[in-house]
């Protein structure tokens, strides 16, 4: 079974989905990212305009969001990250898997 793996397709496609992975995790951050600015947006533009008279700032509202995104997802960032530490450590495997089987070939 061994002989029949096309290993460099298995390091491509293992290397793509860490990738992929973490497109994932950087589209969840974003989509946080944009829903706590639409709050942020109506909560501070509703209370500046109507008790401070002033209208906030467009980086303060970026900035103000984006920390409410990372703070929301901080539990879950550590997790994905070990997941991609671990995806890259499963492929160290495959490679020191193939340059063995390289090598020394089979031996039952």
């Amino acid at each position: 079974m061994i002989e029949t793996i096309d290993w460099e397709e298995t390091f491509n496609e293992v290397s793509r989905a860490k990738y992929a992975f973490s497109l994932v995790t950087l589209l969840g951050i974003m989509e946080y990212w944009f829903i706590s600015f639409i709050v942020v947006f109506f909560i501070l533009s509703g209370v500046s305009l109507s008790f401070l008279h002033f209208v906030p700032s467009l980086w303060l509202l970026l900035l103000s969001s984006l920390l409410i995104a990372v703070a929301l997802r901080e539990s879950t960032i550590g997790l994905e990250v070990q997941k991609i530490r671990n995806i890259d450590n499963f492929l160290w495997e495959l490679r020191w898997l193939y340059t063995e089987y390289r090598q020394n070939g089979i031996q039952t």
